[in-house]
């Protein structure tokens, strides 16, 4: 269900153009089981580690949002925030804490049975 850049007739001037694959959405989107969950989160890459035994560079997540998306018996949807998580400890792994809280916050696999992006 993805869109695809369409660059065979594009000219280094020309305004991008899109196609999107209609039925493939479609039969993508019907396989999403409400609430949908939406995952927002940040990482970042220092060239000085902030703890020992991390290599420069390396991706440490510090942050995240979950959003849930419902649907009401009308068939109207509604989105509500539903967790967040912020690495405010000094001295810590983040990539731990944030593993430990996302799953918290959402588990291993959505006990309402819902679909996670």
């Amino acid at each position: 269900w993805y869109q695809v850049l369409t660059a065979r007739n594009a000219t280094k001037n020309s305004t991008p153009q899109y196609i999107l694959r209609e039925e493939s959405m479609k039969r993508e989107m019907a396989s999403w089981e409400y609430p949908l969950h939406f995952i927002d989160f940040e990482t970042t890459s220092p060239a000085i580690p902030y703890y020992f035994g991390v290599s420069p560079y390396s991706v440490a997540a510090f942050q995240f949002s979950h959003h849930k998306m419902i649907r009401t018996d009308d068939g109207s949807v509604e989105v509500h925030h539903a967790n967040e998580f912020l690495q405010t400890e000094n001295g810590s792994n983040p990539n731990e804490n944030f593993t430990k809280a996302l799953f918290n916050a959402i588990g291993d696999v959505p006990t309402d049975g819902g679909t996670v992006f």
